[in-house]
């Protein structure tokens, strides 16, 4: 499996993981009476379900996006652009008032 691939979805498994333990403490703490709800309703544990599902989305995203943006570019470790192409200061303008009328 290539290597970026492989980043992907060990992060993905990650965030859902993370959604699967957020979403335990939200039933178990009982967070604004989603606990009770979730486990007294017919179809609590469909609900937990998708809730453990779409967060598993969103922290997957996220996880992946944080993995993407941590990668380096190991041909230039020395930095971005802004070191090669540095700009001599440039010297301020002067302030000169302007007169406008008022209608």
């Amino acid at each position: 499996m290539p290597p970026l691939i492989a980043l992907f979805l060990r992060n993905a498994v990650i965030g859902f993981a993370l959604a699967a333990v957020f979403v335990a403490g939200l039933v178990v703490f009982n967070v604004a009476g989603l606990g009770a709800l979730l486990t007294k309703s017919l179809a609590g544990l469909f609900g937990m379900g998708v809730l453990t599902f779409f967060l598993g989305l969103t922290f997957g995203s996220v996880q992946i996006g944080i993995a993407v943006m941590a990668l380096g570019n190991q041909d230039n470790p020395g930095g971005g652009q802004r070191l090669r192409f540095r700009r001599e200061p440039q010297p301020e303008a002067d302030a000169v008032p302007v007169r406008v009328r008022a209608r």
